[in-house]
């Protein structure tokens, strides 16, 4: 696979990897695959689009335990509005490119 959840724990300086980042990185997965579905999975994935997939896995699994919201991948981290990260992450993974028809 692309993207492990041991990569996913290892982004999260996590001891050990639980059903919950299996979870948060089986789903960003899933997701960075519906959003550029030009790139084979099965040989090497970008590595743009790599982060991008370990940063979403991360945002789900702090989606789970925070209270007051998702937080972000800003300097000046907060748990307010996720909004900042999923930009990043959406340029990261090359989403969202225009079309030419």
């Amino acid at each position: 696979m692309w993207i492990t959840d041991t990569d996913v724990a290892a982004h999260l300086r996590l001891a050990a990897v639980d059903d919950h980042v299996t979870a948060a990185t089986d789903a960003a997965r899933a997701w960075v695959e519906r959003q550029r579905p030009d790139l084979d999975y099965t040989t090497t994935v970008p590595a743009d689009v790599t982060l991008g997939g370990v940063l979403m896995a991360a945002l789900l699994y702090h989606q789970a335990g925070a209270p007051g919201g998702m937080p972000s991948f800003q300097e000046l981290a907060t748990y307010d509005d996720a909004g900042p990260s999923l930009a990043n992450i959406y340029r990261l993974i090359g989403s969202r490119k225009p079309v030419v028809a």
